[in-house]
């Protein structure tokens, strides 16, 4: 991405939060087995978050009560961390992480294997991979909206899986969420929705 030198430094800070964030994702996959609680994971993002000096954007938003989202099996998103839910073979976990550096926010979920798990829930969690990858493919300037959503929906639906209707993907930069937010749905049109630009001097009002 060719950016101009006068943004440089903001996208450095994005990137250097975003990797990060990406790290300690990374890491947890060697924390996560049968017999922990979710709490205790928690307390895995928390200590990682002092030790690169980060602030914790979920803990206290909203009247959060966590450093991290940890969401088990059938729990879609946003599932409170606790001492009482311990993981056990063949579940999946989503933890959902953000931390604040230099003032900018990086946020990202990774979904874990708890050991062994059914031959459907390891297709639903690649298709899920794949969906994703298809639609980041899409997010390019004179794209829409739409067609993200859209090259997600296709291609989970090609696999026999549907997408979640009821929560919204949003934008990150200076602000934990900042407009606009967009409902993950397609109707299977293609082209239309908010147009994708680079607009460097654009400021998206918090919300």
């Amino acid at each position: 991405m060719n950016v101009p030198s006068e943004f440089q430094d903001k996208f450095d800070k994005m990137m250097v939060v975003g990797q990060l964030t990406k790290e300690c994702l990374v890491r947890l996959q060697r924390f996560i087995e049968p017999g922990i609680s979710t709490r205790d994971i928690d307390t895995f993002v928390r200590v990682f978050a002092k030790h690169h000096d980060l602030e914790l954007a979920q803990l206290n938003y909203k009247g959060f009560p966590a450093a991290c989202c940890t969401s088990v099996n059938h729990v879609i998103c946003h599932g409170i961390p606790s001492v009482k839910k311990i993981l056990k073979n063949g579940d999946i976990i989503k933890v959902d992480c953000t931390f604040i550096k230099d003032g900018y926010y990086g946020d990202s979920c990774r979904t874990y294997f708890v050991d062994d798990v059914k031959i459907k829930i390891f297709n639903l969690v690649n298709t899920t991979s794949e969906s994703m990858w298809a639609g980041i493919t899409q997010a390019k300037p004179g794209n829409t909206i739409r067609n993200i959503s859209t090259a997600i929906q296709l291609c989970a639906e090609a696999k026999g899986f549907s997408v979640v209707r009821d929560f919204l993907a949003m934008v990150l930069g200076h602000s934990f969420t900042v407009l606009p937010q967009y409902l993950i749905m397609s109707m299977n049109i293609s082209g239309i929705g908010k147009l994708i630009i680079m607009n460097y001097n654009q400021e998206i009002p918090s919300l």
